[in-house]
This record gives C-alpha cells, structure tokens and sequence, in this order.
C-alpha cells in the first residue's frame, strides 16, 4: 500500500510544498512528488519527480543520480521525505 502525505522543503532559501507518494519494497522505497509552485517547473517541467532511496543499514541513499540545481531540489525533498518516513508511528487512540 502507498503511504500519501504533504511535506515542506527548503529549495535556495524557500519552502515549497509537495504532495509525495511513497510505495515500499523491502528496503527500497519509490517515491513520486508532486511539486505545484510553477517557478519550479523549470526543474520539473510538469511539476513531477520520481526518485528511489533505499533504507539499508539506517542509511538512505539516491538511486538516480541528478546533477546541478535539479540535485539539489531532489536532495532537499529527499531529506524531507526520509524525515517523514523515519517519525514514530502514533499509537492508535482505539
């Protein structure tokens, strides 16, 4: 099953939001964002971007590589969505 939440990043001193989709392999993780602020889109001509990172060893890594500014929005998203997905689940209330 996925997991579909919101994140906040920092991209060169700015928050965005994304919508982030995530799908679970073992200990790959396939992560797909949706990145509306259209000033963006010049990374992410159609404000999308999939990226694997794998949680072997409590250390998560990039799969793809990227390269200049695209690098870095992808690492700023990417740190993001492993701070999401490393939180403690909440008990559940029932």
């Amino acid at each position: 099953m996925a997991k579909v939440f919101t994140i906040e990043f920092v991209y060169k001193a700015i928050s965005y939001p994304a919508l982030i989709t995530v799908r679970s392999e073992g200990n790959e993780h396939s992560v797909f964002a949706h990145v509306t602020d259209k000033s963006l889109h010049h990374h992410l001509p159609e404000g999308e971007l999939h990226f694997r990172i794998t949680n072997g060893a409590r250390r998560p890594a990039v799969t793809e590589s990227f390269s200049g500014d695209k690098r870095i929005l992808v690492q700023a998203i990417r740190e993001e969505v492993i701070k999401y997905l490393r939180k403690p689940a909440l008990p559940d209330p029932y």
